[in-house]
């Protein structure tokens, strides 16, 4: 079944599977990402109708291709430069900067994603590019970059990354939220009764927030998790700043979600996570920050390749659908910066 898209006949299909294949090989992926080079010319089957290669590679070609084809012919040109300096990226050096960001993909950290610059959906193959030019772009332009002690520990005190290295406590905090001060009063005589008679405060509490508690978390056994305060309601915060594990509240008034319940909490348990002194956080720092200003030095480089390689007319683009991509040159790409951000 041939495309019914107008913005890519067959010959601009044959051109978006060529760009597709001439990749093979070219960047040394891991062998499992070259499963996404064998397009079977059935794609999918719906309710008995096919989805043919031609038609998705057209769809993608609409939908993505300039992004697509500008990030290949940055890599390229930057490939081009560093040849042209005799410099060079090993497999193992693209897979020491891939794995760990690949493994993040996988697990869905879409904060350690957004470190390094990368959106949380990008594609596998899409990150082993950005793992070649990051390879390629430090070694270009690592003499170019000097961080020094005093930006090192004014970046450890950034309000985000202070708190990466020194962690909040996290509470386990069970909760029953009645509508009413009477029910909320009674409960909290059960407890204070089964403390005095030293019973198993957990199994005691669990059963009356099963019970009795109006609050989502009632199927839970009231727990809500481990969470800092930052992430419990304001008036949460306001009561267990100074707790201790095993402490009870009596019933307070809240209101969550637009409705006013009577809560009595429990501090099950409180964890306080290991924080990393400034000395011992250095050297994670310095690549940070190696990484940020690689970031802001390569946005310009690469916009000089750009700039010269039209000029020169390097680049010549086949396919009518993708020809603004001449005309806007290189622009900021949607795939990732190259490197990390804050």
């Amino acid at each position: 079944m041939g495309s019914k898209l107008s913005c890519a006949p067959q010959v601009v299909l044959y051109v978006c599977a060529s760009l597709i294949l001439a990749r093979f090989g070219v960047c040394g992926e891991p062998d499992f990402l070259k499963r996404y080079y064998d397009i079977p010319e059935v794609v999918a089957i719906v309710d008995g109708a096919p989805i043919s290669r031609e038609d998705f590679i057209a769809r993608l070609l609409c939908d993505h291709g300039v992004e697509v084809l500008r990030s290949m012919v940055t890599l390229m040109l930057i490939e081009g430069e560093a040849r042209r300096r005799g410099i060079s990226a090993t497999d193992k050096e693209v897979l020491e900067r891939f794995n760990p960001l690949f493994e993040a993909l996988e697990k869905k950290e879409t904060e350690k994603l957004m470190r390094a610059g990368l959106p949380p959906n990008i594609s596998p193959m899409m990150l082993w590019a950005e793992a070649k030019k990051y390879v390629l772009l430090e070694k270009m332009l690592r003499n170019e970059i000097r961080i020094d002690d005093v930006e090192m520990r004014r970046y450890y005190y950034r309000p985000q990354v202070y708190k990466r290295f020194n962690p909040d406590p996290v509470y386990d905090v069970r909760e029953i939220g009645v509508l009413t001060p009477e029910e909320a009063n009674a409960i909290w005589g059960e407890l204070l009764r089964a403390q005095r008679e030293r019973k198993d405060i957990a199994r005691v509490f669990s059963t009356l927030a099963l019970k009795h508690s109006k609050m989502p978390t009632a199927k839970l056994l009231g727990s809500r998790g481990y969470l800092s305060l930052d992430e419990l309601p304001h008036e949460y915060k306001l009561i267990l700043r100074a707790a201790k594990p095993g402490e009870i509240f009596p019933p307070t008034q809240v209101q969550i979600d637009g409705v006013n319940y009577w809560v009595i909490l429990w501090v099950r348990d409180i964890k306080v996570p290991p924080k990393v002194p400034f000395e011992e956080a250095k050297a994670e720092i310095e690549k940070e920050l190696f990484s940020e200003q690689l970031a802001l030095r390569a946005r310009a480089f690469i916009s000089e390749l750009w700039d010269k390689a039209l000029k020169e007319g390097k680049i010549k683009v086949m396919v009518a659908a993708l020809k603004e991509l001449v005309e806007k040159g290189a622009q900021p790409e949607k795939q990732g910066e190259v490197t990390r951000k804050r």
